[in-house]
Parts: structure tokens; sequence; C-alpha cells
């Protein structure tokens, strides 16, 4: 069944490379930094317009780091690699806190997860929305190294995140359009500060760039959007639930007072 639906989606999408033929440069550096060889730890704040294919890179390099450590060949092993990197996009705070918990119980780091729309579900709203999970952040971040060996980040801007995301992590990637004809094609652009003893200047060094396209096989994809879209409605939700207990208690103390 799945050779059927690559057979189909190849011969419309000419510009799709396999995850066998895709080389994104996060991935060797992974493998380096995870406990099983050394430990060490990596973060990136992706960021760009909305549209520009932040969470598709983060998805599809994912499905990569997977294909990678289990050693497929196959193009049908693309299905459990696109599950396994959907199981890693992380949107609502008690979704990370699980994570960290869970990582916390096996005595070993996960190998990689992203805060996807992290300037909604994680952003600088959380400390008039709920403090505790504010400072449970700020307890659990600085020692998120602990937890996991790659930290993505997509935001449209490092500006939007919590305050505790923006003081411990500089690491970033600036999605833009590749010139062409076709719509597809994005380049990754990887920012490294480089800070001074006086923790104030800085040098910014720009390693590599990623080339890759923001399509991914329509069945995975979907399964992306159903996620997504749940998270953004659970949001909402919770957010006109507190709108109304806000107007609740108003009106409970005018009457209190009258």
């Amino acid at each position: 069944m799945m050779n059927e639906i690559f057979a189909e989606w190849l011969s419309q999408r000419p510009t799709f490379k396999p995850l066998s033929k895709w080389h994104p440069s996060l991935i060797p550096l992974i493998l380096e930094r995870h406990p099983k060889e050394t430990s060490g730890f990596i973060q990136r704040t992706i960021t760009g317009m909305p549209g520009y294919g932040k969470s598709t890179y983060a998805y599809k390099l994912m499905a990569k780091l997977c294909w990678t450590i289990n050693g497929y060949t196959k193009i049908d092993d693309e299905e459990e690699c696109y599950k396994w990197a959907l199981d890693n996009m992380i949107y609502q705070p008690r979704e990370l806190f699980a994570k960290i918990e869970k990582a916390i119980l096996k005595g070993e780091p996960d190998w990689c997860w992203c805060l996807d729309d992290a300037s909604i579900h994680m952003g600088r709203q959380l400390w008039d929305q709920s403090r505790q999970v504010y400072w449970d952040l700020q307890d659990n971040i600085p020692t998120i190294r602990e937890d996991v060996t790659c930290l993505l980040i997509t935001t449209p801007n490092v500006k939007l995140l919590a305050k505790p995301f923006r003081e411990f992590f500089d690491m970033k990637v600036e999605m833009d359009l590749v010139e062409g004809i076709r719509r597809y094609p994005r380049k990754a652009k990887h920012y490294i500060k480089k800070y001074y003893p006086d923790d104030i200047r800085f040098r910014i060094y720009h390693p590599y760039d990623d080339r890759f396209s923001c399509l991914v096989p329509l069945p995975f994809y979907d399964w992306y959007r159903e996620k997504k879209l749940n998270a953004l409605r659970e949001y909402h939700k919770e957010k006109r639930d507190r709108r109304a207990n806000r107007v609740s208690a108003v009106e409970e103390e005018s009457d209190a007072q009258s």
C-alpha cells in the first residue's frame, strides 16, 4: 500500500527528495553528541515568516534522524520515520514536562524534540496565562540538556518566546526562499553566536545552509496538520475559558460590592 502512495506522490511532485537522498547538516552532529557516543547538547531556534517551512524543516529533520539511527534503507520505512518525528513534535507545555519526566526515569536523554509553534504555546504571554507553567519552564529549561540531545524550536521571531527560552538559547536557523520557478525549495541558514568573555559582545558565525523542499508526502503531512490544528483548538478553548472565568470573577466581585 505504501509503495502505491509513494508512486503516485512521486509522479506528481518531481521536486520531492526521499529521506535517503537528503543529508541535513545537523544529523552527524546529533549522532556525535548523543550519549551513546559523546555527551552533548544541540539547540536550534528555527525562525522565519509564516509559510516559509519552519515546521516542515523540523519534521523532516527528525524523520531523517530516525531513518539514520535505525539504519533504514527502503522507502516504505519512511512511514515509521514520520510517525517517530510526529511523536516528538511538542505543543503544550505539559507535553514537554511529560517528555522530561520520561527521560529522567529512563536515565538517558531522548534523541530530539521539537517545540512547534512555540510562540503560541510557550510564548511571552505565558506569564499572564499561567505563572506556575512559566516557573516550571524556568526550572526545567536550564537543565534540559540532561533530557534531550537536540532541541528544535519553531517561531516567527525569537522575541516572541517565553523568557526562559530567550535567556538560554542562542543558536538560530533562519528560513529563506530559494529563487526559482518552483514554489517549494527552501534554504535553512544556520547561525551560531560566539560570546566574548564579557558576555555582552559576540560574533555571529554562519557555518552552513541546508537546502530542502517544504513538501512532505501527503499522508504524513496530514498527520502533522491534524496534530497541529488539534493543539491550536485546545489552546483557543483554554483562552476562551480563561476569559470567561475572568469575566465571571469581575461580575461576582461587582455583585458582592452591590
